[in-house]
């Protein structure tokens, strides 16, 4: 579906199959009033795409400075003959959107990618599962995907407040936690990000994960902006109450659970469940 007028409530929808810019796109060239994307189930995507490209995401908002919400969604099983095949795109110097209480899973692409983003505004997410890949599935390295394309493709600076989110990232098949776009100073230039109370569970084997956000150096130690370390970058204030997790040790949690947040470890947190059962047709 493609919206070019607003204000606009899209909700309780299935999508399936698209090509191009995938399920929603939400087109703001004329302007974009307060508009809500909630409820809505989006999968198996990108699967008819005949052009051999896919610059878009599941869900695509192009150049949006007014509010939109995106709110408690179920995002998965996305892909591309060529790049990209993400979950949420913000393209085109978007920005004020509401990322909140959404589960994005089995995806080619980034989970969340910026192209741009409008001074003024602020990005918030909040509240989220993110697993890009489950075994690997869509994943940059096993998929044949853009070589070094992110979990999170996050190329241009802008004010992003992402906290109380559940990030389950295997560093064997996910490709970088971050993109690489601002080099290797990427740790300045994300003062304008504020990060906290994350949940990072590293799933990158079937004994337990490497540790990769408890090691301090080496191969897989390093996946923050920069290069660093998590203990590195907390320490430039970024996540610093934040945890990192290996799977089997987060209370709770199997890859059957997404929607609970995390479970005891995401609870300490602050991080709540997903309401997920009633996404989709209502009728």
């Amino acid at each position: 579906v493609e919206l070019d007028e607003s204000p606009a409530l899209v909700t309780h929808n299935e999508f399936s199959g698209g090509v191009q810019n995938g399920g929603i796109n939400l087109d703001c060239h004329a302007g974009c009033e307060p508009t809500s994307l909630t409820k809505n189930h989006l999968f198996n995507l990108g699967t008819l795409n005949q052009y051999g490209l896919s610059d878009g995401g599941a869900i695509h908002i192009d150049n949006s400075t007014g509010f939109v919400e995106v709110t408690d969604n179920k995002v998965h099983d996305i892909r591309a003959q060529g790049f990209n095949g993400g979950g949420l795109y913000l393209d085109d110097t978007t920005t004020n959107v509401l990322c909140r209480g959404n589960l994005f899973y089995n995806l080619k692409g980034g989970v969340i990618q910026w192209n741009k983003q409008a001074p003024g505004g602020v990005v918030n997410i909040s509240n989220n599962v993110f697993a890009k890949s489950v075994n690997g599935t869509y994943s940059p390295v096993n998929g044949g995907n853009r070589t070094g394309e992110a979990f999170m493709e996050w190329n241009r600076d802008g004010a992003v407040n992402m906290e109380h989110n559940v990030v389950f990232f295997d560093p064997e098949r996910d490709g970088p936690l971050f993109s690489s776009w601002h080099g290797p100073s990427a740790a300045s230039s994300f003062k304008t990000v504020a990060m906290d109370y994350n949940l990072y569970v590293d799933t990158s084997s079937a004994t337990g994960g490497s540790g990769v956000f408890s090691a301090e150096s080496g191969k897989g130690g390093t996946p923050f902006p920069g290069d660093l370390s998590m203990k590195a970058w907390q320490a430039r204030g970024h996540d610093v109450h934040s945890e990192g997790a290996v799977h089997g040790k987060c209370a709770n949690w199997s890859w059957s659970e997404f929607e609970n947040g995390g479970g005891a470890a995401g609870m300490a947190l602050g991080i709540l469940p997903l309401i997920l059962d009633d996404v989709g047709p209502d009728w």
